[in-house]
């Protein structure tokens, strides 16, 4: 085993190295997690750099992004959801408008406190927000995505690589998500 790990590039042992830390996140935990085993993490669904339609979304990042996926944003008002993309570097959490790139929002990872979802075989998840920061004051986001498992877990690992501080990450089948400053709502997943 040690002469065929000797062999990994560094790259090859970050993909192992994401994908220990997702199963000892959301082995026996999440109903999804079996089905994201045999799924190489890719982090960048959009070709962000290729596509001409993102050069200003592109110019306006001067970080790495360690993801750039497409997800559902929930909004928290009615429940609607609108496509959003969800754009994570070493120290933000970026939304933008899928259609001009245009960004929506940006959340400081030092902001962001929690990582909920449900035990079940969905993509639904919650950011949760540091009481008092810029960002919390809109409330807590909603989303789902297709590569929840993933997601979770580079957000995990670039909060702790960032701040130094294990994000929590909550599943269970229900949970109180902020809806903006002193307004909450329990979310409850039934099945």
């Amino acid at each position: 085993c040690k002469k065929y790990r000797d062999q990994f590039t560094d790259q090859q042992k970050l993909i192992y190295e994401e994908k220990l830390e997702a199963s000892e996140l959301f082995k026996d935990k999440k109903a999804l997690y079996p089905s994201s085993v045999g799924q190489p993490f890719q982090g960048a669904y959009l070709e962000i750099n290729k596509n001409p339609k993102y050069k200003k979304l592109k110019d306006a990042i001067e970080e790495k992004i360690i993801i750039a996926e497409v997800v559902n944003k929930i909004n928290r008002a009615n429940g609607k959801s609108t496509s959003r993309i969800f754009l994570l570097t070493n120290n933000n959490l970026l939304l933008a408008d899928q259609k001009s790139g245009q960004i929506k929002s940006e959340v400081p990872l030092v902001d962001v406190t929690k990582v909920s979802m449900s035990s079940q075989n969905d993509g639904f998840f919650a950011v949760h927000l540091k009481e008092g920061s810029e960002a919390a004051s809109k409330g807590d986001f909603l989303f789902s995505s297709d590569h929840l498992i993933e997601m979770a877990t580079k957000l995990y690992r670039t909060t702790l690589s960032q701040t130094k501080q294990k994000l929590n990450i909550e599943i269970s089948d229900e949970y109180v998500h902020v809806l903006f400053e002193n307004s909450f709502s329990l979310l409850a997943f039934l099945f």
